[in-house]
């Protein structure tokens, strides 16, 4: 049956709602897909390298000792500074993570502000579960964090699907970026999958911004 047949069998109160409907759906099909496209993994990947500011806002899910929380998570980012801001459950409440070229600062709720020297000093010791701060800088652009070497897959797309990293204490992080998303004429990670020693991180990115303001 043709669209017109069928359109031709619907009552008329009823046509304009049903063409709304339609609209409607037609709309968001067209809104899902991606407007940027990716000729190839390296222009890819040099476009995310230029990429030095943003705002995210996300969820970040820990699973770890059979036990899975989730914290809602905000990171502003300049190419000189950046601040990230976790709170929800753990017990922890909220961990404010800040910084620059000069050092770190850790401030959690009810407890001494911490300093350290970079963001490969940020251990399970101060959160209570590894957090691979020093490597999402790059992960959460889809891009394989500079310095260590790198086992990755790409997909159809030409955007990394898998990537496999040992830190520089030895640990071994297994990703899976699961799902992105088109902002502006970029294509940047929506869903991202982090498995270590136990411990496994998925990252939700609910609102990318790329430009940010001064912190």
């Amino acid at each position: 049956m043709s669209l017109r047949a069928a359109f031709s069998q619907i009552p008329r109160p009823l046509l304009l709602p049903a063409l709304v409907a339609l609209a409607i759906v037609l709309l968001s099909a067209c809104t899902s897909m991606p407007t940027a496209q990716v000729s190839d993994w390296q222009s890819h990947q040099a476009s995310l390298t230029a990429m030095q500011q943003w705002i995210l806002r996300g969820r970040l899910n820990i699973r770890q000792n059979r036990q899975s929380e989730t914290v809602n998570l905000s990171w502003q980012q300049t190419p000189q500074e950046f601040s990230i801001r976790m709170s929800g459950a753990l017990g922890l409440g909220a961990v404010n993570l800040s910084g620059n070229q000069s050092g770190v600062t850790l401030e959690r709720s009810g407890e001494e502000t911490v300093f350290l020297p970079d963001l490969d000093a940020l251990s399970h010791d101060y959160l209570g579960y590894d957090f691979p701060a020093a490597y999402l800088l790059y992960w959460v652009r889809g891009l394989p964090a500079l310095g260590l070497q790198a086992s990755n897959t790409t997909n159809d797309q030409n955007l990394l699907q898998t990537l496999i990293q040992t830190d520089t204490s030895g640990q071994r992080w297994d990703l899976a970026f699961e799902s992105y998303q088109a902002v502006d004429t970029l294509i940047l990670p929506k869903r991202i999958k982090m498995q270590s020693q136990g411990v496994q991180l998925t990252f939700l990115i609910d609102k990318w911004q790329l430009t940010a303001s001064e912190l």
